[in-house]
């Protein structure tokens, strides 16, 4: 819970104690008394651990995805880091279709004329 909501609901607690005091009406002074207490012991908590969250993150490393569409239907993911300069759309393009020459020619050999 924010700290502010918090504060302020402690507030409104000891606006509601002060009215049921003034009243002299137990039935609105008492649960507001409990109010005030667990806010405070809410926000004192709140002062201990607030610092505990602040810890180191890792270092985000961006990956582009790369997809590439047979038009047979099959399809084939490539995940490449930011920070690799060897990485390139152009290398990977460049791998595809050595690939699919190698596969061109390797059906080519089998066929008998």
């Amino acid at each position: 819970m924010p700290f502010n909501l918090s504060f302020t609901l402690t507030i409104s607690a000891i606006t509601w104690f002060g009215y049921g005091l003034y009243l002299k009406d137990i039935c609105i002074a008492v649960p507001n008394i409990v109010g005030f207490t667990l806010g405070l012991v809410q926000m004192i908590i709140y002062g201990i651990y607030r610092k505990s969250g602040m810890k180191k993150e890792k270092e985000v490393v961006q990956i582009k995805i790369i997809v590439v569409v047979n038009p047979s239907g099959g399809a084939e993911v490539y995940p490449i880091a930011e920070y690799d300069s060897n990485s390139d759309i152009d290398d990977v393009n460049q791998q595809q279709i050595k690939e699919e020459n190698e596969k061109n020619v390797e059906g080519a050999n089998d066929c008998k004329v």
